[in-house]
């Protein structure tokens, strides 16, 4: 766990708010490298500033013609949006999946809220809100409106259904868990995955100080090939880390694991071999990511 991988991460508040054109660091930062909350944020201001133009070209593949979507709005006066943490698509892919909750206000005074994720695709050819694109939308309507204390608890879902049958886990399900508790400020859960820490674990919370958000993706499990226990597996991984100034960085290489069916996810973190890397963006931008989650560890 080597001190220039620690330095960028830390902690995000995940909950944003698109209820008008606010100004803030996701839309000052909206022409640079965004985080998939950003985007999406920037996405609902520009619904509700009248800019659907912008808003319908996030779509990778839309599901409605520009007019239907317009149309869908006419009696929407603002909707406020929530964000939960971004969770890792399928493996050897730049998927994912936010969490969300809309609430939307309409022109009749009535009120109506919305849970479910929107599912994104990493496009590094693009840049600005382009890094992302919305790939699906799944929303479903909600009984009544979430306050304050309960709307962690609707942000805080499962995009994604388990990979393998009930009571396994994968070990890139237990890397998601471990950025997951990384970025929701849980140190402990965190730092509970490695076998043997390299680090104290005050050492290990306070590297995450200038961390607004880890965005993680993994390549295959890539079994050892030598009989020492205890490693055994290596998993390719992109991490994209987004810091509180706005700046951002990225990391490419493995984590090495070891397993046991006792532990709460199975597996365990031995070490992790990583560097970091220019961002990936630019024409080579999605082919250099690519290339990093089918690298091999070995």
């Amino acid at each position: 766990m080597h001190t220039s991988f620690r330095r960028f991460f830390g902690m995000i508040l995940v909950v944003g708010m698109a209820g008008g054109l606010l100004a803030g660091p996701g839309i000052a930062q909206a022409g640079g490298f965004v985080s998939p909350q950003d985007m999406l944020t920037v996405y609902f201001q520009a619904i509700n500033a009248g800019d659907y133009a912008l808003a319908y070209n996030q779509w990778i593949a839309p599901r409605q013609t520009y007019t239907e979507f317009v149309t869908g709005y006419g009696d929407t006066a603002r909707v406020e949006a929530h964000f939960g943490h971004y969770q890792p698509g399928p493996a050897g892919t730049t998927q994912g999946a936010v969490p969300a909750v809309l609430v939307g206000y309409r022109t009749d005074g009535s009120v109506a809220a919305y849970n479910g994720c929107y599912y994104l695709n990493y496009d590094g050819t693009s840049s600005g809100i382009g890094l992302w694109r919305i790939a699906d939308g799944q929303m479903q309507p909600m009984a009544a409106v979430p306050n304050g204390p309960t709307l962690p608890t609707y942000l805080d879902r499962a995009c994604y259904a388990p990979a393998n049958e009930p009571g396994f886990i994968t070990a890139q399900e237990m890397l998601a868990a471990y950025y997951a508790a990384i970025n929701a400020g849980d140190y402990a859960a965190a730092y509970s995955l490695w076998t043997n820490p390299l680090q104290s674990y005050t050492d290990f919370a306070t590297g995450f100080a200038d961390t607004r958000q880890v965005v993680m993706f993994t390549g295959a499990l890539q079994p050892s090939a030598s009989t020492s226990y205890p490693e055994v597996g290596r998993v390719p991984v992109v991490l994209l880390g987004f810091h509180t100034d706005g700046g951002a960085v990225a990391y490419a290489g493995c984590f090495r694991l070891d397993y046991h069916s006792a532990r709460p996810f199975e597996w365990g973190i031995l070490g992790a071999n990583l560097a970091e890397i220019s961002l990936p963006v630019g024409p080579d931008g999605n082919a250099r990511m690519t290339n990093a989650l089918w690298a091999q560890c070995f």
